[in-house]
């Protein structure tokens, strides 16, 4: 794999720079579709912070859609695969046992069959990165017998691992858009220093006005951004990146 798609992987803005980079690789070592999913931040309760997951992938049209649609991607059988295991496995093992025998095919392997997303691999991105999960679906293209898929597989395997594993820990690293409203700069001032302990009064002090602006502006940012207390807002500021911007300008070596 030429090191130019890790530079791009690894450097990536955005979602989308990262996912066109990734998406190109997988083209270049004979899988024409690739599909991404992964939440982050899974630690924390869904009453404190709900990210949406991140998802993208170049499979025919329709497939995705209607996967997320009828609930089917969180089911399907590739996926409660990487849920339970780590490493990878071909579409074939990991959907073993839900076709065999069953009275009927899972709604996900014949939406599958449909489109021609029979033979693959399947990647658990389970324990990658801490207090996140997901899966890769990997597929050569429609017709593709499973033999086929597996050869491509294994002369490719070392590269998309590492690329995969590249791409799943930038995408961690990149900022987090879980609110949109910005803090104005005040806002952002007495909830940094109510973090580091402060009471209302000290701030005040700190910042050479009464207690009761302080007040204030630390209930107009707790509307801002969606907070109930001011613990929980400054949580919520700090995860999307609107409080301590300025730690990235400090020099380290000091």
């Amino acid at each position: 794999m030429s090191i130019n798609y890790l530079d791009r992987v690894a450097n990536a803005r955005s979602v989308p720079e990262a996912s066109d980079a990734y998406l190109s690789a997988l083209r270049e070592h004979g899988f024409q579709h690739g599909l991404y999913i992964a939440r982050f931040l899974l630690s924390l309760p869904a009453a404190v912070l709900r990210e949406e997951p991140i998802l993208f992938g170049n499979f025919p049209d329709g497939f995705v859609a209607r996967l997320g649609a009828g609930g089917l991607l969180a089911t399907a059988p590739w996926a409660v695969w990487a849920l339970q295991n780590s490493g990878n496995a071909s579409l074939r093992d990991a959907c073993l046992g839900h076709e065999d025998g069953a009275a009927e095919i899972h709604p996900a392997i014949r939406l599958a069959m449909d489109h021609g997303v029979e033979a693959g691999r399947v990647i658990s991105l389970r324990n990658r990165v801490p207090r996140s999960h997901g899966a890769v679906l990997l597929c050569p293209g429609g017709g593709i017998s499973h033999e086929r898929a597996e050869t491509a597989w294994q002369s490719a395997r070392g590269e998309i691992g590492i690329l995969t594993s590249v791409l799943h820990l930038r995408l961690a690293t990149l900022g987090r858009r879980l609110v949109e409203t910005r803090l104005t700069q005040r806002q952002r001032e007495v909830l940094e220093w109510s973090s580091a302990g402060k009471t209302v009064a000290e701030i005040g002090t700190i910042l050479g006005v009464a207690a009761a602006p302080v007040e204030k502006h630390l209930r107009l940012a707790r509307q801002a951004i969606g907070a109930d207390t001011t613990a929980h807002a400054i949580l919520r500021a700090h995860l999307a990146h609107q409080i301590f911007p300025h730690g990235q300008d400090l020099n380290p070596f000091t």
